[in-house]
C-alpha cells in the first residue's frame, strides 16, 4: 500500500515541479528571395514569406543596374 501511494504522490508532483516548457526568444522565421524573370535578365524581383513555402512578390522591378555605354 505505502508503495501504491508513494508511485500515486509520485505522479501526481512530478509534473507539477517540472520546469515549464521553453519559447522561442524572438520573431518567428521570416525569408526573403530574389530573383530575375526569364523576360528580363537584368531586373530584380523581390518576394517574402513567413513559411519559405508560399512566396508573395514585395516589389517588381525592385532593382535594376545602371546604364552603360555600349562604347566605353
Amino acid at each position: 500500500m505505502r508503495k501504491l501511494l508513494a508511485a500515486l504522490a509520485a505522479a501526481v508532483l512530478v509534473p507539477l515541479l517540472a520546469a515549464p516548457t521553453a519559447h522561442a526568444a524572438g520573431p518567428a522565421p521570416h525569408y526573403l528571395m530574389t530573383a530575375f524573370t526569364n523576360s528580363s535578365e537584368s531586373n530584380m524581383y523581390v518576394y517574402d514569406s513567413p513559411n519559405a513555402t508560399n512566396f508573395t512578390l514585395v516589389r517588381g522591378n525592385a532593382y535594376r543596374p545602371p546604364w552603360r555605354c555600349a562604347w566605353t
